[in-house]
């Protein structure tokens, strides 16, 4: 998320770019003074107020960085920045809604490093893993219609080895579905959210969600929409990064959402699914600390999946 967007007050920029350089060498209460100098010449300046409560929170001045997370809100009520997600961090609270304007900006912001930033320096291995368990649960099957929800620039659609007869992606995100459109994967290329886009795409036999429902604290709405939009032999496929300390989801420091395996089994047959396949892996780096995420294959609970034929 791109925080250094100009105040329009070249002084403030100024003092922000000094404050910049402070938090980079690890002052960071230095720089979250010097940015409150630059806020006070340019008061309504959102992705300032964002920068220094990023700076107040790693001084471990909590109070600071909550009011500073509170101006950003009061100046930028779309949330873009992600404020409301860092409010809810630092309180200790889950947030069901999602924070659809957030994720939009998060990745339009992405697109144009997505592919080399996640695959080459975070070793992100979810979309091969997704299609080998997918290949595994329905041996040589041929899908007719696979719904790829968030799907970035097309990194899902890439690994699957049996190519759907027909694909369509999901993405918040313009720019992101711009390189994915310039791959020529897809059938169809809906801007939308989850559950909207899941509607837009009608009946399909595959539907899946890659490194997606870590932005959502609730996965029920999301699992009844897939459930309603998945045909009886279909296959569902997705992952989530995986919190096994007690409590069904935890909101990290990432702004992603961690769920345990009880919670996702338990909104699997609530929404109608049975799980073939649950796999715990390490789904990508963060800095030098390994992701566990949770790899899962599901079907609807009353019918079989089958094959060609």
């Amino acid at each position: 998320m791109q925080t250094n967007l100009s105040s329009g007050n070249l002084v403030a920029d100024k003092r922000a770019d000094y404050a910049r350089m402070l938090g980079e060498s690890g002052d960071f209460q230095a720089a979250c003074e010097v940015m409150q100098q630059a806020l006070e010449l340019a008061p309504e300046w959102a992705a300032g107020w964002f920068q220094a409560g990023g700076y107040c929170e790693r001084a471990g001045n909590k109070e600071g960085a909550l009011e500073s997370f509170e101006h950003v809100l009061a100046c930028s009520p779309d949330d873009r920045f992600g404020a409301r997600l860092k409010l809810a961090y630092l309180r200790g609270e889950i947030i069901d809604a999602p924070q659809y304007a957030y994720v939009e900006a998060l990745f339009d912001d992405y697109a144009e490093k997505f592919d080399k930033s996640l695959v080459e320096k975070l070793r992100y291995r979810v979309p091969g893993l997704l299609a080998q368990m997918v290949e595994r649960n329905a041996p040589g099957r041929k899908f007719e219609h696979c719904v790829d929800l968030g799907c970035g620039t097309g990194l899902m659609a890439q690994a699957l080895s049996n190519k759907p007869a027909h694909t369509t992606g999901v993405d918040l995100s313009a720019a992101m579905l711009a390189k994915a459109e310039g791959k020529g994967l897809y059938t169809k290329l809906i801007k939308a959210d989850l559950i909207d886009g899941i509607s837009a795409a009608g009946q399909a036999d595959l539907i899946i969600a890659a490194d997606v429902f870590m932005y959502l604290g609730s996965l029920q709405p999301v699992m009844l929409a897939a459930a309603g939009h998945l045909l009886d032999t279909g296959v569902f496929a997705f992952s989530t990064e995986l919190n096994e300390l007690g409590n069904d989801c935890q909101l990290r420091a990432s702004m992603r959402y961690a769920h345990s395996s009880n919670y996702i089994i338990a909104c699997l047959r609530s929404a109608g699914f049975s799980p073939l396949e649950l796999r715990a892996e390490i789904i990508r780096m963060d800095g030098e600390t390994s992701i566990e995420g949770l790899l899962v294959i599901a079907h609807k609970s009353n019918h079989s999946m089958v094959g060609d034929g």
